[in-house]
């Protein structure tokens, strides 16, 4: 008797890696999409509400191209010069 190997067929992993959660949530913040917003405009491999591994990773990689998202993975630091400046001076 001949036995037969089953692979299991895995879903998409709705688990995001901190990388790609950051990258969605950088976007949210800086345009103020919501974050359905940004998987539908970023991603149209999102179904139902859900986010693929593939869809996130277009989702950074796009966010990433167009400036948003340093390489480091963090964000760019505000300006505050002129904001103390003000300060002082008041």
């Amino acid at each position: 008797m001949r036995t037969r190997t089953v692979t299991q067929k895995l879903g998409p992993k709705h688990q995001l890696a901190p990388a790609l959660e950051y990258a969605l949530a950088y976007d949210h913040w800086v345009e103020g999409y919501g974050l359905q917003q940004c998987a539908d405009r970023y991603a149209p491999k999102a179904k139902r509400g859900r986010l693929s591994r593939a869809g996130a990773a277009l989702i950074a990689r796009r966010v990433r191209n167009e400036g948003k998202l340093v390489a480091l993975g963090f964000a760019p630091l505000v300006d505050m010069g002129h904001a103390g400046e003000s300060a002082s001076r008041g």
